[in-house]
């Protein structure tokens, strides 16, 4: 039942368009009357229930986003806040639950949660506040690359229908608060933390580790925890939830010892069930009831309740409820990553470890001296499992002389069964990630993670008590840190691939469980062979005189990559914000990797300005070595020589020359980008930053004698400044490509701008309605677009 509704729950995903409501009406009621003929044909009918389930919520998600109308109105709303907010540099951002919502003083169709921004003098927000706020929304939209995180199928299994910032007006105040409310006390716990132990890694790993506060570390501290693969120790999962649910036994158990009759009144494992899921439940609420969270409790529960039903189980239909559960619950968390890696990695050590059979051992089974036998029963942590690459055994054999062997067995196997699903989704692997987890899960789990908490909790009752604790806890913790922010500067230690494709996937998979096969079977080692297309792009190859062209969306900025057979140039790199938010990061490095660049041979900035230079540094921070030149080197903050006119180089037959500047200017101005032609035959593209018309002639005189088949990148976005219909004429591109964000302030391409192409027949294809769009190059072909991002790659999701 659970793998139809979920096979059911996945095919929904493929669709580019949602099907009208009838539909998923007539599905839903032929899958339930299958499923009810109990035929062998039942496994349909919760395929179709799955996928009608599925099909509907999705829908309503999608109607319940911002009215296309409402977009760049002002509107009044109020609502609590949800979570808790992240306070950056130059802003604060929260997620607000929408109670009311007003448009020139009529009812506004508004609801579900808005991500919102307040900029510059935002006050102190508080998690559980209710706020009336003047908004400005759009719906959710976000930038499509290779690689990149994909926002829109993020906020639609978030439950976010719109994103959009706070207007200043007096009547932006605080007109409430929540009466009961968990995140009210997640925030001063981890206040609490910080407060005591001070800035410093420590301190924002522990409030992360602990109470699920992710947004207290940075962007150091999160790419130590990448390449030493410990993401999921920081993600609260089962591992964390199947230990507080053992506290629970142990207190409870401790309590018998001091008053043993009591167990004549009240059954042992009744009152134990109690309290590990009490203690369970507690701690997944103060740590945010994540995914991977809320899938431990239901295997717990389930586990429970059958061991005090006294009814025979086996650990795969604890996975199995927690599967319908939540598909039951929310079909959408299929869209979530953590949603696979948490459940195949439990499954995975099942089917690998001795987990898998359907039977419960015999040691399982009823016990005949129930007061004394735990609630949890022999194996909850393996029951409740950790999550992505968590280390989950039988904790008899805890005191066994073979633990060691159990635990490098356990990492082994979650290493490499989850690989293939890390690469799908990250793009990246740790290579050192055994190793690191091998020393810090039991150091994290039995001794950094109950102090803290404990610490933590103590500290809201007996200050000084609660202080010392988390002083030690920090401590510890800081030793930790310490050897994995040196493991993590080992060569190597974070991996990257290319993106992979589906029948990559499929064949990782299949070599992985190859090779966990039994002893005994024979070429168990050739199921390596299967990893290897997760190495292979999954792009047609380069030849002789060829290359390619990828036009990245950035948003209200540029980024180029040029590719040949053998070399790679970046032509600016977008924009980096007060906030820490870096296009170099986000869309630049992960689109390289995504296409398979191990290399870069050279940087070419066009000018200093933020939305071509911020995310420079980024790039060099992925790809340290590279050449940098630009018009305006000393407007950036990395070293770079100056871009001249006259310089010329070949790459594997495709020729590159810079065509302006022709000499240092004194002035600061967008007329001093780096203008740069790559020419094969009788194909070629010009790439102009932002220059403008006053020196639209000279570049076009500089390019002479011109290419048949021309693709201009259109200066300066589109701005009015630049394109003028001379420029147009002289060059008579094939077509235009611009690089402008959705809905963007300066309302570029100007309207003025478009028309002077279309007028020129010129075909213009913008990131802002494309996403990237990825062009071929051949010295006897005219070019060809190959892709566009929101347009060929369009689930149902996407805007």
């Amino acid at each position: 039942m659970a793998l139809a509704l979920l096979v059911g729950a996945v095919a929904a995903q493929a669709l580019t368009h949602l099907p009208p409501l009838w539909i998923d009406v007539v599905l839903a009621l032929a899958g339930l009357i299958i499923a009810l003929l109990r035929s062998r044909w039942r496994w349909l009918g919760f395929v179709l229930l799955g996928a009608a389930w599925t099909m509907l919520r999705a829908d309503l998600a999608l109607y319940a986003r911002l009215p296309a109308a409402l977009e760049g109105e002002d509107v009044v709303v109020i609502g609590t806040i949800r979570g808790l907010p992240r306070v950056q540099d130059d802003s604060t951002r929260f997620d607000l639950a929408v109670q009311t919502a007003v448009r020139s003083g009529q009812p506004a169709p508004i609801s579900g949660t808005l991500r919102v921004s307040w900029y510059d003098t935002a006050p102190d927000i508080q998690p559980c506040e209710r706020w009336q706020l003047h908004l400005r929304l759009k719906r959710p939209r976000g930038l499509i690359d290779p690689g990149a995180f994909d926002f829109e199928r993020y906020a639609l299994s978030e439950g976010i229908t719109a994103t959009g910032y706070v207007r200043e007006d007096a009547g932006n105040r605080v007109v409430g608060e929540r009466m009961f409310c968990v995140d009210r006390l997640r925030a001063r716990i981890s206040q609490g933390i910080a407060d005591t132990l001070g800035p410093g890694s420590s301190s924002n790993v522990l409030r992360a580790l602990a109470f699920g506060d992710q947004q207290a570390m940075d962007e150091h501290e999160w790419a130590v925890a990448r390449a030493t693969g410990i993401p999921h120790l920081i993600a609260i999962s089962g591992l964390h939830i199947a230990l507080f649910a053992g506290f629970g036994v142990l207190i409870v158990r401790l309590f018998w010892k001091l008053a043993p009759r009591l167990t004549l009144r009240w059954p042992a494992p009744l009152i134990e069930a109690v309290a590990s899921i009490v203690f369970a439940v507690s701690y997944a609420a103060i740590a945010g009831l994540g995914l991977p969270t809320r899938r431990a409790l239901v295997m717990i529960g389930v586990l429970l309740a059958a061991n005090v039903a006294r009814r025979a189980r086996a650990p795969v239909h604890g996975l199995a409820f927690a599967v319908i559960a939540l598909l039951a619950l929310d079909p959408l968390c299929v869209l979530s990553a953590g949603f696979w890696l948490s459940f195949f990695g439990v499954a995975w050590l099942m089917f690998c470890l001795g987990g898998r059979g359907a039977r419960p051992s015999q040691s399982d089974g009823p016990d005949p001296h129930p007061t004394t036998r735990s609630a949890s029963g022999p194996s909850l942590s393996r029951f409740a499992g950790g999550g992505q690459k968590s280390v989950v055994f039988d904790r008899r054999r805890l005191h066994g002389r073979r633990w060691w062997r159990e635990m490098l067995s356990a990492q082994g196997v979650a290493s490499l069964g989850l690989l293939p699903l890390t690469i799908w989704f990250f793009g990246q692997s740790s290579l050192i990630g055994p190793l690191a987890n091998l020393i810090a899960v039991p150091w994290i789990c039995f001794f950094v993670l109950p102090i803290t908490v404990a610490g933590a909790l103590l500290q809201l009752a007996i200050p000084v008590a609660g202080a010392a604790l988390l002083h030690l806890a920090g401590f510890a913790m800081q030793g930790l840190w310490w050897l994995l922010e040196r493991m993590a500067a080992w060569p190597g230690a974070l991996w990257y691939f290319p993106q992979p494709s589906l029948w990559a996937l499929a064949l990782a998979m299949l070599g992985a469980a190859w090779v966990l096969l039994p002893r005994g079977m024979p070429a168990r080692a050739l199921g390596l062979i299967l990893f290897l297309p997760l190495l292979i792009p999954a792009r047609d190859p380069l030849g002789d005189g060829e290359f390619e062209a990828l036009m990245l969306d950035v948003g209200q900025g540029l980024s180029f990559v040029v590719r040949t057979r053998d070399h790679v140039l970046v032509y600016d790199a977008g924009a980096r914000f007060p906030s820490g938010f870096d296009l170099g990061d986000a869309a630049v490095v992960p689109a390289l990797h995504a296409i398979g660049v191990m290399h870069l041979d050279r940087l070419i900035v066009s000018h200093g300005d933020n939305d071509h230079a911020g995310g420079a540094a980024a790039v060099l921070a992925a790809f340290p070595g590279v050449p940098v030149a630009s018009g305006e080197p000393e407007r950036l903050q990395v070293p770079a020589t100056q871009c001249l006119a006259g310089e010329a180089w070949n790459w594997n037959g495709v020729a590159f020359r810079i065509v302006h500047p022709h000499e240092p200017l004194a002035t600061r101005n967008n007329d001093r980008c780096c203008v740069v032609e790559v020419r094969s035959g009788d194909s070629a593209l010009l790439l102009t930053g932002d220059i403008t018309s006053a020196v639209e002639a000279e570049v076009s005189v500089a390019l002479t004698p011109l290419a048949a088949h021309l693709i201009l990148q259109v200066p300066h976005h589109g701005s009015k400044t630049s394109s003028s219909a001379a420029f147009i004429d002289a060059l008579h591109p094939s077509a235009a490509l611009v690089s402008a964000g959705h809905r963007n302030h300066f309302n570029h391409p100007n309207p003025a701008v478009v028309a002077r192409y279309a007028a020129a027949q010129v075909d213009l294809i913008g990131t802002a309605q494309n996403g990237f769009v990825d062009l071929r190059f051949a010295p006897d072909a005219p070019p060809r677009v190959i892709e566009r991002g929101r347009v060929d790659r369009h689930p149902y999701w996407r805007e």
